[in-house]
């Protein structure tokens, strides 16, 4: 079981970074105020398939060295639609919708794969992780009035299971280091006085990377 289940964690996260370029290049526009968008299609070139290749595969070892084999397909949305949308969003402060539901989607997929091959209680507090960490972020979104992008909302989901599949602390953990990071993050950028708005989604990703390598499970 360890195998294939090791087997296909890396299939996944490679599938995303390979269709990432034409994805990108078909990704319609967002219409935005200023009449200034992402700029998508500009991202299809070698530098973004070597930032996604690095994070993809430094995720993916963290996963396969630190989290036990039954739990691997719950972090498979984090992986693949996650860390994508965690590096369009570094170079363009945007997250795609598409990705987004890709990564919903392969997170009903992976659901009934853990069902098979994990604890029922481990796949339980997962989904209610999922559900829990779009519910939050959502809340932070509603209050803060556009103090964080509404594709982080739609982020957090995958964020959310994979942190729960570590169980209740490491859910925690994984949320509270994903945006401990972002607000370093952002007061590095107030003091260096950068221009523009912050990309939150890589700091949410990796938070529950971070958990799974100290252990925080």
């Amino acid at each position: 079981m360890t195998v294939w289940l090791g087997a296909t964690t890396v299939l996944l996260a490679v599938v995303a970074v390979v269709l990432l370029p034409p994805v990108l290049r078909r990704l319609p526009e967002p219409v935005t105020t200023d009449g200034s968008g992402p700029g998508y299609a500009r991202l299809a070139r070698p530098s973004t398939v070597l930032l996604h290749l690095a994070a993809a595969g430094a995720g993916t070892a963290v996963v396969l060295l630190a989290v036990p084999a039954p739990s691997w397909p719950l972090w498979w949305p984090l992986l693949t639609a996650g860390v994508a949308s965690a590096v369009v969003d570094a170079r363009t402060t945007w997250i795609p919708r598409p990705l987004s539901w890709a990564g919903w989607a392969l997170g009903v997929l992976s659901t009934a794969v853990a069902l098979v091959v994990a604890p029922p209680r481990a796949v339980l507090v997962a989904v209610l992780g999922a559900l829990a960490a779009g519910a939050l972020l959502w809340l932070v979104w509603r209050l803060s009035r556009g103090g964080i992008g509404f594709g982080d909302v739609r982020l957090a989901p995958l964020v959310g299971m994979a942190a729960g599949s570590m169980g209740e602390l490491g859910w925690w953990w994984g949320l509270l280091l994903g945006t401990s990071l972002g607000a370093v993050v952002a007061v590095l950028r107030r003091v260096s006085r950068r221009p523009g708005a912050m990309p939150y989604g890589p700091a949410l990703v990796a938070g529950p990377l971070l958990a799974a390598l100290l252990g925080a499970g």
